[in-house]
């Protein structure tokens, strides 16, 4: 059961959420712009870079060729029994089709 003010609010949320994803959007534009402009480096800055690459490939090679520890035996446990469902209790009212709040009480 929807109401007129369901609807607004619903369409006020949608539209927050729409404003949201637009300045997002256009933020997004807007890195992807600078971060197209080439930015000059130097020599000393490529050297130094190279030289970080070339020390985590080093790394990476020992990584690769390092073999890892053996892993220590699982514990083996005994398996749980299967569970049981707990018993079903049926209550049954009878009605006499007298009502006890009108009844008189008797003496």
């Amino acid at each position: 059961m929807t109401t007129k003010a369901h609807r607004i609010g619903l369409a006020a949320v949608l539209a927050t959420a729409a404003l949201a994803g637009t300045v997002a959007l256009s933020s997004t534009v807007h890195l992807g712009a600078d971060a197209a402009k080439p930015r000059p480096v130097g020599k000393q800055e490529v050297v130094r870079r190279t030289k970080a690459l070339k020390a985590n490939a080093a790394k990476l090679d020992a990584a690769v060729r390092a073999k890892p520890p053996k892993l220590s035996e699982r514990p083996h446990f005994d398996p749980l029994p299967a569970p049981v469902a707990p018993p079903v209790v049926v209550t049954r009212v009878v009605s006499t089709g007298r009502s006890t709040a009108s009844a008189k009480p008797t003496a």
